[in-house]
């Protein structure tokens, strides 16, 4: 979560994009209570799913 902040800190104002698997349930959580929204959701595979984020 730092390096996320520190990430926002050095670019105000700039969109921000991640992504993760719909396995880090966690990870997802975090992003959201961080101002994340899911924008989209990709299959890489039968059991493997993208979740991408964004925050603008």
């Amino acid at each position: 979560m730092i390096l996320l902040c520190a990430i926002e800190d050095c670019y105000p104002g700039s969109r921000y994009e991640l992504f993760t698997s719909t396995r880090s349930t966690e990870n997802i959580r975090l992003y959201q209570k961080l101002g994340y929204k899911i924008f989209d959701e990709r299959p890489v595979d039968d059991e493997l799913v993208f979740v991408y984020l964004e925050k603008v």
